[in-house]
C-alpha cells in the first residue's frame, strides 16, 4: 500500500514539476500572473517554464497574501460609478488612475 502511495506522489511530481533548466523570473511571473487573471492570456499561452514560473509565484502569493499593484483598469474599475461619468468625472478619473501600469 505504501509503495503505491509514494509511487503516485513521485509521477505527480513530475507530472508538475518544471523542466531541469527552468530559473525562477519573478518580474516575468509576476506579469504572466496578472495577466492570467486579467484574461489577456490563458495557461496554454505560456511556456512549460512560464507555467512553473506562474505556479511558484502562485505559490508564494497564497502563503504571504499582500495586494498585487494596482493597474489603471482596477483604477478605473474602482472609481466607476453606476452611470456614465460627466465629462469633468472622467478628466478626475483619468488624473487618479494616470500614475498606474497599463
Amino acid at each position: 500500500m505504501m509503495k503505491g502511495l509514494t509511487a503516485a506522489v513521485l509521477s505527480a511530481a513530475l507530472l508538475v514539476s518544471a523542466p531541469a533548466f527552468a530559473q525562477f523570473n519573478y518580474d516575468r511571473a509576476q506579469q504572466n500572473y496578472m495577466d492570467l487573471l486579467s484574461g489577456k492570456k490563458q495557461p496554454h499561452d505560456l511556456t512549460p517554464t512560464e507555467l512553473y514560473e506562474v505556479r511558484q509565484f502562485d505559490a508564494g502569493v497564497r502563503a504571504n497574501p499582500r495586494p498585487l499593484p494596482d493597474t489603471k483598469a482596477n483604477c478605473r474599475d474602482r472609481n466607476a460609478t453606476a452611470r456614465p461619468p460627466s465629462p469633468l468625472e472622467e478628466a478626475v478619473i483619468d488624473l487618479k488612475c494616470s500614475q498606474r501600469p497599463e
